[in-house]
């Protein structure tokens, strides 16, 4: 299952990376080419460099997020580790 997920993550990100991000450029320069004639992709891919900062702020936020749960989970099987003796000495 985690395998799928990975894959189907992977496969979401590459359709919108690769199918949209250039057509976002050439969209933008497209729009932007009456003003600035041949100098148009290197701004419309200029305007497009916020997205990176804001899918950097994403991952940043989910990565303590992570950790937190990476905590839990290890602070979790600690508690079940110190249990299974106890258990054990009830069957």
């Amino acid at each position: 299952m985690q395998a799928v997920t990975v894959s189907m993550i992977y496969l979401f990100g590459n359709l919108i990376g690769i199918g949209l991000g250039p057509w976002a450029a050439g969209v933008l320069s497209d729009a932007l080419r009456p003003w600035l004639a041949n100098e148009s992709l290197r701004y419309a891919m200029l305007l497009l460099c916020p997205v990176c900062v804001w899918s950097a702020w994403h991952l940043w936020a989910a990565s303590k997020s992570i950790t937190r749960d990476v905590e839990r989970l290890q602070s979790t099987s600690q508690d079940e580790a110190q249990r299974a003796p106890a258990l054990s000495s009830l069957r």
